[in-house]
Protein backbone atom coordinates (compact mmCIF):
# COMPACT_ATOMS: atom_id res chain seq x y z
CA UNK A 1 0.00 0.00 0.00
CA UNK A 2 1.55 2.98 -1.30
CA UNK A 3 -0.04 5.65 1.47
CA UNK A 4 -0.62 3.25 4.97
CA UNK A 5 -2.01 6.28 6.53
CA UNK A 6 -4.81 7.23 4.58
CA UNK A 7 -6.31 3.16 5.07
CA UNK A 8 -7.25 4.09 8.86
CA UNK A 9 -9.08 7.55 7.66
CA UNK A 10 -10.74 5.34 4.47
CA UNK A 11 -12.05 2.42 6.65
CA UNK A 12 -13.40 5.02 8.83
CA UNK A 13 -15.27 6.95 6.93
CA UNK A 14 -16.41 3.50 4.85
CA UNK A 15 -17.81 2.55 8.35
CA UNK A 16 -19.59 6.11 9.09
CA UNK A 17 -21.35 6.24 5.82
CA UNK A 18 -22.39 2.98 5.27
CA UNK A 19 -23.99 2.85 8.91
CA UNK A 20 -25.38 6.44 9.38
CA UNK A 21 -26.39 7.17 5.79
CA UNK A 22 -26.11 4.46 2.91
CA UNK A 23 -27.89 1.81 4.72
CA UNK A 24 -30.83 3.85 5.03
CA UNK A 25 -31.25 4.39 1.21
CA UNK A 26 -34.93 4.30 1.48
CA UNK A 27 -34.80 7.62 3.31
CA UNK A 28 -32.23 9.51 1.41
CA UNK A 29 -33.77 12.71 -0.49
CA UNK A 30 -35.99 12.09 -3.65
CA UNK A 31 -37.75 15.15 -5.60
CA UNK A 32 -41.18 15.97 -6.62
CA UNK A 33 -44.38 14.86 -6.04
CA UNK A 34 -43.52 10.34 -7.28
CA UNK A 35 -41.19 10.80 -4.17
CA UNK A 36 -43.43 12.45 -1.56
CA UNK A 37 -45.87 9.16 -2.38
CA UNK A 38 -43.20 6.88 -2.17
CA UNK A 39 -41.68 8.60 1.26
CA UNK A 40 -45.40 8.37 2.55
CA UNK A 41 -46.00 4.52 1.82
CA UNK A 42 -42.00 3.38 3.17
CA UNK A 43 -41.58 5.04 6.44
CA UNK A 44 -40.87 1.67 8.54
CA UNK A 45 -36.83 2.03 8.59
CA UNK A 46 -36.15 -0.83 11.25
CA UNK A 47 -34.75 -3.08 9.18
CA UNK A 48 -32.26 -0.45 8.19
CA UNK A 49 -31.44 0.79 11.41
CA UNK A 50 -30.93 -3.26 12.44
CA UNK A 51 -28.73 -3.37 9.60
CA UNK A 52 -26.30 -0.86 10.70
CA UNK A 53 -26.08 -1.86 14.36
CA UNK A 54 -24.90 -5.08 12.95
CA UNK A 55 -22.51 -3.83 10.26
CA UNK A 56 -18.98 -4.79 11.05
CA UNK A 57 -15.23 -4.30 9.27
CA UNK A 58 -12.74 -6.94 9.97
CA UNK A 59 -9.72 -6.00 8.30
CA UNK A 60 -7.13 -8.83 6.70
CA UNK A 61 -3.91 -7.21 5.45
CA UNK A 62 -1.94 -8.69 3.09
CA UNK A 63 1.20 -8.72 4.75
CA UNK A 64 1.18 -12.12 5.35
CA UNK A 65 1.79 -12.96 1.23
CA UNK A 66 3.06 -9.83 0.81
CA UNK A 67 0.99 -8.90 -2.12
CA UNK A 68 1.36 -6.01 -4.20
CA UNK A 69 -2.08 -5.39 -6.39
CA UNK A 70 -2.49 -1.32 -6.41
CA UNK A 71 -5.21 -1.39 -9.04
CA UNK A 72 -7.55 -4.67 -9.23
CA UNK A 73 -8.62 -4.05 -12.61
CA UNK A 74 -5.23 -5.32 -13.62
CA UNK A 75 -4.61 -8.41 -11.75
CA UNK A 76 -4.61 -11.96 -12.40
CA UNK A 77 -6.90 -14.81 -11.35
CA UNK A 78 -4.39 -16.03 -9.38
CA UNK A 79 -4.04 -12.67 -7.52
CA UNK A 80 -7.48 -13.17 -6.51
CA UNK A 81 -7.31 -16.63 -5.87
CA UNK A 82 -4.19 -16.22 -3.34
CA UNK A 83 -6.21 -13.16 -1.81
CA UNK A 84 -9.41 -15.81 -1.61
CA UNK A 85 -7.19 -17.96 0.07
CA UNK A 86 -6.54 -15.67 2.56
CA UNK A 87 -9.69 -14.86 3.49
CA UNK A 88 -10.64 -18.55 3.46
CA UNK A 89 -7.80 -19.20 6.09
CA UNK A 90 -9.30 -16.02 8.33
CA UNK A 91 -13.15 -17.85 7.92
CA UNK A 92 -11.84 -21.15 9.39
CA UNK A 93 -9.98 -19.39 11.94
CA UNK A 94 -12.78 -18.36 13.31
CA UNK A 95 -14.36 -21.87 12.95
CA UNK A 96 -16.55 -21.44 9.93
CA UNK A 97 -16.62 -23.97 7.01
CA UNK A 98 -15.66 -21.51 4.14
CA UNK A 99 -17.18 -24.31 2.09
CA UNK A 100 -20.38 -23.91 3.56
CA UNK A 101 -21.24 -20.77 5.24
CA UNK A 102 -23.55 -19.88 7.70
CA UNK A 103 -23.88 -15.77 5.85
CA UNK A 104 -22.30 -13.35 3.92
CA UNK A 105 -19.96 -12.65 6.55
CA UNK A 106 -18.04 -15.72 5.68
CA UNK A 107 -18.53 -16.24 1.73
CA UNK A 108 -18.29 -12.74 0.71
CA UNK A 109 -15.31 -10.31 0.84
CA UNK A 110 -14.39 -6.41 -0.10
CA UNK A 111 -11.15 -5.52 -1.02
CA UNK A 112 -9.51 -2.02 -0.99
CA UNK A 113 -7.32 -1.34 -3.51
CA UNK A 114 -5.28 1.98 -4.19
CA UNK A 115 -8.11 3.57 -6.36
CA UNK A 116 -10.72 2.57 -3.45
CA UNK A 117 -8.47 3.94 -0.83
CA UNK A 118 -8.39 7.41 -2.53
CA UNK A 119 -12.24 7.45 -3.18
CA UNK A 120 -13.21 6.24 -0.08
CA UNK A 121 -10.37 8.78 1.84
CA UNK A 122 -12.02 11.33 0.19
CA UNK A 123 -15.18 10.81 1.63
CA UNK A 124 -16.88 14.08 3.30
CA UNK A 125 -16.65 14.55 7.13
CA UNK A 126 -19.93 15.63 7.17
CA UNK A 127 -22.87 12.53 6.53
CA UNK A 128 -25.62 14.32 4.39
CA UNK A 129 -28.96 15.04 6.30
CA UNK A 130 -31.75 11.64 6.04
CA UNK A 131 -34.61 13.10 5.00
CA UNK A 132 -36.91 11.51 2.30
CA UNK A 133 -37.73 14.51 0.06
CA UNK A 134 -35.27 17.04 -1.09
CA UNK A 135 -36.53 20.67 -0.65
CA UNK A 136 -35.53 21.70 -4.66
CA UNK A 137 -33.79 19.99 -7.24
CA UNK A 138 -30.40 21.35 -6.56
CA UNK A 139 -30.60 19.57 -3.31
CA UNK A 140 -31.63 16.39 -5.01
CA UNK A 141 -28.82 16.49 -7.63
CA UNK A 142 -26.18 17.53 -5.12
CA UNK A 143 -27.78 14.45 -2.76
CA UNK A 144 -27.69 12.04 -5.64
CA UNK A 145 -24.00 12.83 -6.09
CA UNK A 146 -23.21 12.08 -2.81
CA UNK A 147 -25.11 8.74 -2.76
CA UNK A 148 -23.12 7.71 -5.89
CA UNK A 149 -19.56 7.80 -4.75
CA UNK A 150 -17.28 5.84 -3.03
CA UNK A 151 -16.35 2.02 -5.00
CA UNK A 152 -14.53 -0.57 -3.66
CA UNK A 153 -14.09 -4.64 -4.81
CA UNK A 154 -16.53 -7.65 -3.73
CA UNK A 155 -15.62 -11.05 -3.87
CA UNK A 156 -17.74 -13.97 -3.86
CA UNK A 157 -15.51 -16.53 -2.26
CA UNK A 158 -17.26 -20.16 -3.60
CA UNK A 159 -17.20 -18.39 -6.95
CA UNK A 160 -13.26 -17.63 -7.46
CA UNK A 161 -12.98 -21.12 -6.02
CA UNK A 162 -15.09 -23.11 -9.16
CA UNK A 163 -13.91 -20.46 -11.78
CA UNK A 164 -11.67 -21.27 -14.52
CA UNK A 165 -10.66 -19.99 -17.74
CA UNK A 166 -13.85 -21.25 -19.81
CA UNK A 167 -16.12 -20.11 -16.97
CA UNK A 168 -19.04 -17.14 -17.72
CA UNK A 169 -17.00 -13.97 -16.87
CA UNK A 170 -20.76 -13.06 -15.64
CA UNK A 171 -20.04 -15.32 -12.61
CA UNK A 172 -16.46 -14.99 -11.92
CA UNK A 173 -16.42 -13.86 -8.73
CA UNK A 174 -14.87 -10.45 -8.30
CA UNK A 175 -16.07 -7.23 -9.51
CA UNK A 176 -16.44 -3.59 -8.36
CA UNK A 177 -19.34 -2.63 -6.32
CA UNK A 178 -20.44 0.88 -5.69
CA UNK A 179 -20.42 1.40 -1.80
CA UNK A 180 -23.86 2.57 -2.06
CA UNK A 181 -24.98 -0.65 -3.55
CA UNK A 182 -23.66 -2.67 -0.62
CA UNK A 183 -26.78 -3.07 1.48
CA UNK A 184 -28.61 -4.50 -1.59
CA UNK A 185 -25.99 -6.85 -1.98
CA UNK A 186 -26.06 -7.81 1.46
CA UNK A 187 -29.79 -8.47 1.59
CA UNK A 188 -29.24 -10.57 -2.05
CA UNK A 189 -26.46 -12.90 -0.60
CA UNK A 190 -27.88 -13.83 2.54
CA UNK A 191 -31.61 -14.31 0.16
CA UNK A 192 -29.04 -16.86 -1.96
CA UNK A 193 -27.86 -18.40 1.50
CA UNK A 194 -30.75 -19.13 2.60
CA UNK A 195 -34.42 -19.54 0.27
CA UNK A 196 -31.47 -19.15 -2.69
CA UNK A 197 -30.43 -22.69 -1.86
CA UNK A 198 -26.59 -21.45 -1.57
CA UNK A 199 -25.61 -22.12 -5.46
CA UNK A 200 -26.47 -18.55 -6.64
CA UNK A 201 -23.66 -16.73 -7.54
CA UNK A 202 -23.46 -12.90 -7.69
CA UNK A 203 -23.41 -11.44 -11.13
CA UNK A 204 -21.20 -8.88 -12.67
CA UNK A 205 -20.89 -7.47 -16.34
CA UNK A 206 -18.06 -5.24 -18.27
CA UNK A 207 -19.07 -1.78 -17.93
CA UNK A 208 -18.09 -0.18 -20.78
CA UNK A 209 -19.31 -3.71 -22.52
CA UNK A 210 -15.82 -5.18 -23.53
CA UNK A 211 -13.59 -2.71 -21.09
CA UNK A 212 -12.71 -5.56 -19.03
CA UNK A 213 -13.80 -3.95 -15.69
CA UNK A 214 -16.60 -5.80 -14.21
CA UNK A 215 -19.21 -4.09 -11.98
CA UNK A 216 -21.94 -5.37 -9.66
CA UNK A 217 -25.31 -6.29 -11.03
CA UNK A 218 -27.50 -5.23 -8.55
CA UNK A 219 -30.82 -7.12 -8.40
Amino acid sequence: MKNPALFPVAVEKFRRWVTEYWVYYNRIAGFGDTRIAYARKHYNTSVNEALAQRFRIDVLEDDKDRLNLPDLDKTTVEDIRTLNNRFRQWAESVGEDAGTPSSPRFSYFLVIDAVSLQELAALSEQIPLLRQVAVDRDEFLRRRAEYNCGQLWLVDSRAVVSHHEDSDQRYRGWMKIGVSSLPEAWFYAAWMLGEGGGDEKIECMANPEGSGSFWYVGK
